[in-house]
């Protein structure tokens, strides 16, 4: 089982210290599998103590053994061909973000539980509320379009965005019928927040997409998967975060043939009659 697995069975157990360590090792595992005791106690702001028990909690024979399995996990991911595609020239941009989006997807979908993967679409499909989309502002664009086509799918999905009082609105009504999709990354939106909290106790069911099973939107959450979004530049990817969310599009969508395709048929036919589509250029 590999650390970020382990760090997300074992997330209930965790002191606030030992959570700090542990979103270290999951954010610079090569620090870990190449620094001492001291260097991890030292970049997490806590102690030597501190890491020997997280590696204890885990189920790990102290430092040496976490550090071992952080050195195991990295040597599996430094597989040739992506060693030579992680090797472009320095000002060759293309192909450095080639090979950061290749391991973003590789990274987000390995990680992806498949039963929790299914679990996450089956709520979607079947909810007998309300379906809300929540996602923060560096993932805008995917939280419109996911919104966009499971309203093409199924009927009440709700975009959930603006100040606080139309959030507050949007919200008032929400329950345990109701499921939430949340968006977010570290440096996390203070409004996602918020209403994370909302939702949360008052039921919602939460599917959240986030950096990491620690995270405060994958700790309210029924199913969190976590999604790598780094980038050549200086801003966070979004592209694993749309492509998992097209897939539970598609899970869903398959689970609703049925009504789906009659929903479809008449929006193609809507779209028609209202020249809103221009299909002879």
């Amino acid at each position: 089982m590999d650390l970020p697995t382990l760090i997300a069975e074992h997330r209930d157990l965790l002191t606030r210290a030992e959570r700090i360590v542990a979103e270290e090792v999951l954010r610079a595992p090569q620090a870990i599998a190449f620094g001492t005791l001291a260097s991890l106690a030292r970049s997490s702001g806590t102690s030597g103590t501190t890491v020997i028990r997280l590696a204890a909690k885990l189920g790990l024979d102290g430092f040496g053994e976490l550090q071992s399995q952080a050195q195991q996990e990295l040597a599996a991911q430094l597989r040739p061909a992506q060693q030579r595609i992680r090797e472009p020239a320095p000002d060759d941009v293309v192909s450095l973000s080639l090979a950061f989006e290749v391991e973003n997807l590789q990274d987000t979908f390995g990680r992806a539980d498949r039963a929790s993967f299914d679990a996450a679409a089956k709520r979607i499909a079947e909810c007998p509320g309300q379906v809300l989309v929540m996602a923060a502002e560096c993932a805008a664009g995917v939280g419109d379009l996911l919104a966009n086509q499971l309203s093409m799918l199924r009927d009440g999905v709700t975009k959930v965005s603006g100040n606080d009082l139309h959030v507050g609105k949007l919200l008032a009504s929400a329950g345990p019928d109701d499921t939430a999709l949340v968006i977010d990354q570290r440096r996390y939106d203070r409004w996602i927040l918020n209403a994370l909290r909302l939702i949360a106790g008052s039921g919602v069911y939460i599917v959240s997409f986030s950096d990491s099973q620690l995270s405060p939107l994958a700790a309210a959450a029924q199913v969190a998967f976590t999604v790598s979004a780094r980038g050549p530049g200086p801003f966070d990817s979004q592209v694993a975060s749309l492509a998992l969310g097209y897939a539970l599009v598609a899970a869903i969508a398959s689970l609703l043939v049925p009504t789906a395709t009659e929903r479809l048929d008449r929006l193609e036919d809507n779209w028609r009659a209202l020249g809103a589509i221009d299909e002879k250029s």
